[in-house]
């Protein structure tokens, strides 16, 4: 059963699933536009750049607006439905031919919090959980001089990070 439009003011505001998909053909129409630009073989900086910056602000109206209020709209609707059964919290809504699905992704215990828990009593937190080291190059030149005596420059090279960019959203001036 869906829920009633919310009142605005003395008015309802209601709007058909059709009035949404209607900005359908304009988007596919806008990434299409913008695939045929970046097929290009050779493509001027500037149109990259105002490309590039199109791609970024249509995401951030996405990801930094849109979607996340949709989201949050969502688990409104369904968190109160039962589970489903055989699955870890999963809810489903199905309503004038849209299904509305909804999955928990983090389930079960935090070990970070567990083992805030368990230090909090003044107790230590090998006994009762796994442990997992992590190690970090070190920044003392004493421990940088012992692994120059067991280790090459060559070998040290070897293990650095492979090349990656973040590209940042190109602004027009």
């Amino acid at each position: 059963m869906a829920k009633q439009p919310k009142k605005t003011g003395t008015a309802i505001m209601k709007f058909e699933p059709t009035e949404a998909l209607a900005v359908l053909p304009t988007i596919n129409s806008a990434f299409t536009r913008l695939a045929e630009i970046l097929s290009l073989e050779t493509l001027p900086p500037a149109t990259l750049a105002a490309t590039m910056k199109v791609l970024r602000d249509a995401k951030k109206g996405i990801d930094g607006g849109l979607e996340p209020i949709a989201k949050k709209k969502i688990i409104a609707l369904l968190k109160d439905l039962p589970p489903k059964v055989g699955t870890k919290g999963s809810r489903e809504m199905v309503v004038e031919g849209w299904r509305i699905p909804m999955k928990p992704y983090r389930t079960g215990t935090d070990p970070k919090k567990l083992e805030a828990l368990i230090r909090a009593k003044g107790l230590e937190p090998g006994k009762f959980m796994s442990t997992k080291i992590t190690y970090e190059l070190s920044d003392d030149d004493v421990k940088k001089a012992a692994l120059a005596k067991v280790v090459s420059g060559d070998e040290i090279e070897s293990c650095k990070y492979e090349e990656s960019w973040t590209v940042e959203t190109p602004e027009p001036v």
